[in-house]
Formats: structure tokens, C-alpha cells, sequence
């Protein structure tokens, strides 16, 4: 995620850089942008021969709902006109950039500076108004954020990153297309954070160092003309779209906190990983692979023991639907694991005779399936009038399993099937859509893996017995020497397994 943020940032920044015939018209579809996106610029402007200088100014946004917003100070900066139809946009090599938030209440205002030192960047801008390319090249920068805190706090947020570039369209128009592919270096970010109430008060600290390798990434994003950043539901309606794909090395990260006194230790390792984003009209949809993952914790407030947890490959996939619609929309939920594999210590912790096979784990849980929305579901207007303990207008129409598979302990479980929800019988199965159709599941290894348990001590003679009858009951053995479970519910909400009615 952390990956398809920066490629968005960059998009974001970059059209600040966009150029088109003179450098006001340059500096007025910068403007647009950020109206569009529903930010207010305030910022004074001066011609002098072919240069176009900001002065500088501010760029602020209002929280909706709960009211405040946020203010940053514009740096100066300047558009360039080439001459021979190219505009260079022109930014210090060092920037300081006031941050103030405003709340209501004042309890989470915070005001500071984000300072940015770079050895230069340069951005060259071609085209014509209505299609416009620019590229922007950046040298090593280093970065730093310095909050106003009060007595007894402290914070520290530095980082470096390695050179850039990146390439920009922008098409103007009743929707606004931009597309940014942006090419990052070597990323580093550290923290130091903590506070301290007097001699009996509560006392913390953390600290966090993490460097992300390098990182390509593609985003774009359009903008209808007229949208209302507040009425997300009717911006998305008109065309507002934000998508993204983005691939990266390795990162690290290590943390190390300590409260009020209990020091606890967390290191993550990750490689390769890609990841892909959009939200728009069709709904939110995210998706994120990451392989060779490493996460060891040191934390007596959790466990008495260091523990590490390893997987060859982790990946998921989120989709939903986001307004309302008279039509059922697509959901789905995956979360898998590839050779997932714990400390001893934390299989001791249950397995004390060490009787368990304690290979890596494999898993997977894949459900996919269609729902009713009947309501925008960033409209903060329909939960403040929501009556309370009433649920909201959602209805599932269907649900498929796409693929739910588990390998532990030497034993094997996988399952599969789909069915539909009938939402106007709630009396075959009282107060429940009727479903119909059909699932099935199959087994390997698990009279073994009952035998396992028993060994263990994890269950006794009795439980295991009962296991073997119920399984009797339900299944049958496969050529493979498995067993396999079909479960279909008909038209009639009759429930059958493996040809047997059951209800």
C-alpha cells in the first residue's frame, strides 16, 4: 500500500509541474487540479520577461463532518517559458512547507514543518493544452518533519530517497485524465517518538527505522469538472476515478517501544512484492502479493517468549461495491498463505510433547459472491439518520467459494461450490435467505490427523470417537483414499449430503 501511495503522491506533485503554451496557463490548470480535488489555493503571482514566479501562498482543506481542516504552506517556485514551446518548472533545492491541523476541539491540532533538501529536480513540459507531457527527473533528496509539540513530548520523522523520475499526461476537459508512471529509488524512514507525564505518569517511547527498495509504479486518475470532494458518492457517479499498479524490492523495518518500562522488539522483512489499487463508479478494489516474509516479536506484554513467523509468499484481494445500486455488484475476500511456518515456542505452548507435524502451513480462503447495496457507503448523512440497532440496506444475493484450502498438521482440506440467496423466502431457514445450490469439500489424511490430536493430548478418546462418527456420517471415502462431503440445497430448501436429505 505504502508503494502505491508514493506513485499516487507523485502524480499528485507532479501536477504542479504541468505545462502547457505560457506559464500562466500552466499555473491555472495547476489550479484546477487542486480544485478539483477539493483543495483551496491562495497564492500571489508575478511576470517578469518568461518567467512565471509563485510567490508562494497555501493550499487547505476542510475536514467534512467533524469540521477544522488542514493549511500547507505553497513553497515558491517558478514556471519558465523555453521559448520553443517547452515550460520548465522551477522548485528550490531546499523546501520548507508549514503543516497546521485544526480541529474543533483542539485536541488533535497539530502544527510543524516538512523539510525537504534535494540536490535539484527539473521538470520539462510538452504538448499542447489538451494533451500535455512532462517529465520530471530528481536527484537524492533527504526529508525531515519538525512538529511544534508540547512540554514532555518529543517526535522525529527523517528519511532519505534516492533519485526519480517520472513521466506525466494530463488531458484537460470535462474529465480530467492524468497518468503518472514513476520510477523511486532506494527509500529510507525513521522515528523517534515519546512523552512522559511526571514521575508517576505514563512514559513511552518508540522508535522506527524502515528502508523500502526501489519501487515502479503506474496511477491514474480522472476528475470531473464540478465534483464535490464532500459528496463522494454523486464525484464518482461523474467519472472521479483513482487506479494504480506498482511493483517493489525488498523493505525492512524494526521497532522497538518501550511503555513504561516493558521494552518490546518487532523485525519484518518482505521481498518482492506488487500491488494494485482503483476505486471508482465500479466499486474498490485492492489487491497486494508480497513473497519471502520474515516477522519476529519480542513483546513480554503478549507472550513470555521471542516468537517468528515465516511465509514463503502472502497475498489478498478486497473488492466491494460502493453506491447504491438496484443491481447486485461483485464482492470478494481473499487471503492466502504459502509455506507459513511459527517458532517452536509457539507450538509449545500447546504441543508440549512435540507430537504434532509441524510443517509449514499452506492456506487459502477465497469467497467471492454479489450484494444488493442500497446506499452510498461514504455517505455520512445515512449513518447519522440510521436508526440505532437497524442494519444497514445491504442485501447478499449470492455467494461463491472460490477455492478454501488448508494443508497443516499432514492432513488436507479443500472446498468449493457457489449458491444463490433468496431473499424473499426468510421461512424455509427462519429469518435467513433461502439458498440453493451446491459445495463441496474433501479430505486427506484426516483419521491421521485425529490420531495426532489424541496423541497429543489435545483431545481425548471420547472427542476423537465422536470425530469418527460425525465424519462417517457426512462423507465418504474417495478413491484417493480421502474423503469427500457434497452438500446441495434444491429449490425446495431441501438439505442433501452426498445424497441423503438431512432437512
Amino acid at each position: 500500500m505504502y508503494r502505491f501511495a508514493l506513485s499516487l503522491t507523485a502524480t499528485l506533485l507532479s501536477s504542479t509541474a504541468f505545462a502547457a503554451v505560457t506559464p500562466e496557463e500552466v499555473y491555472e490548470i495547476n489550479r484546477e487540479v487542486l480544485t478539483r480535488l477539493g483543495l483551496t489555493v491562495v497564492a500571489d503571482t508575478s511576470r517578469t520577461g518568461d518567467t512565471l514566479s509563485v510567490a508562494g501562498g497555501t493550499v487547505s482543506v476542510t475536514f467534512p463532518v467533524v469540521g477544522g481542516g488542514i493549511t500547507i504552506d505553497l513553497p515558491a517556485h517558478d514556471y519558465v517559458d523555453l521559448g520553443d514551446g517547452r515550460v520548465s518548472v522551477v522548485w528550490p533545492r531546499d523546501i520548507e512547507m508549514g503543516v497546521t491541523v485544526d480541529t474543533p476541539d483542539e485536541t488533535a491540532a497539530f502544527s510543524g514543518e516538512f523539510r525537504i533538501t534535494s540536490g535539484g529536480s527539473e521538470t520539462i513540459v510538452t504538448g499542447t493544452p489538451d494533451d500535455m507531457t512532462f517529465t520530471t527527473t530528481g536527484e537524492a533528496s533527504t526529508f525531515e518533519v519538525v512538529p511544534q509539540l508540547e512540554d514532555g513530548l518529543t517526535f522525529d520523522l527523517t528519511g532519505t530517497a534516492a533519485a526519480y523520475t517520472s513521466l506525466t499526461t494530463i488531458r484537460p476537459g470535462d474529465v480530467m485524465s492524468m497518468t503518472n508512471e514513476i520510477s523511486q529509488g532506494a527509500v529510507s524512514v525513521s522515528y523517534i517518538a515519546g512523552g512522559e507525564e511526571g514521575p508517576d505518569g505514563v512514559s513511552f517511547s518508540i522508535q522506527t527505522e524502515t528502508e523500502y527498495g526501489s519501487m515502479d509504479g503506474r496511477t491514474i486518475i480522472q476528475l470531473p469538472d464540478g465534483m464535490d470532494i464532500l459528496d463522494l458518492g454523486n464525484a464518482f457517479r461523474a467519472g472521479l476515478l483513482i487506479s494504480g499498479t506498482s511493483s517493489s524490492e525488498s523493505s525492512t523495518s524494526r521497532t522497538v517501544q518501550d511503555m513504561q518500562g516493558t521494552l518490546s522488539v518487532q523485525n519484518q522483512t518482505t521481498g518482492p512484492s506488487d500491488a494494485d489499487f482503483s476505486i471508482s463508479a465500479e466499486g474498490l478494489y485492492l489487491g497486494a502479493r508480497v513473497a519471502d516474509v520474515v516477522y519476529d516479536m519480542d513483546d513480554p506484554s503478549l507472550l513470555p517468549m521471542p516468537v517468528t513467523f515465516e511465509a514463503t509468499g502472502l497475498d489478498m484481494i478486497y473488492q466491494l461495491p460502493i453506491l447504491a445500486d438496484p443491481d447486485p455488484a461483485d464482492v470478494r475476500l481473499r487471503v492466502a498463505a504459502e509455506q507459513l511456518t511459527v517458532a517452536d515456542e509457539v507450538w509449545d505452548l500447546f504441543d508440549t510433547g512435540r507430537g504434532l507435524a509441524r510443517e509449514p502451513v499452506d492456506f487459502t480462503f477465497d469467497v467471492s459472491g454479489t450484494v444488493t447495496l442500497g446506499f452510498d457507503l461514504m455517505d455520512m448523512d445515512y449513518y447519522t439518520s440510521l436508526p440505532a440497532f437497524e442494519t444497514p440496506d445491504i442485501r447478499a444475493d449470492s455467494i461463491a467459494i472460490r477455492d478454501i484450502a488448508l494443508n497443516a498438521l499432514g492432513a488436507q482440506l479443500t472446498a468449493a461450490g457457489d449458491m444463490t440467496l433468496d431473499n424473499d423466502d426468510l421461512e424455509t431457514f427462519p429469518g435467513f435467505p433461502r439458498p440453493e445450490g451446491r459445495m463441496t469439500v474433501l479430505t486427506q489424511n484426516a483419521q491421521a490427523l485425529l490420531d495426532q490430536l489424541e496423541e497429543a493430548g489435545l483431545l481425548g478418546s471420547s472427542d476423537v470417537s465422536g470425530a469418527r462418527m460425525g465424519l462417517a456420517m457426512i462423507s465418504r471415502v474417495t478413491d484417493e483414499g480421502g474423503t469427500e462431503t457434497v452438500v446441495e440445497v434444491n429449490d425446495q430448501g431441501h438439505v442433501i449430503v452426498n445424497g441423503q436429505r438431512m432437512y
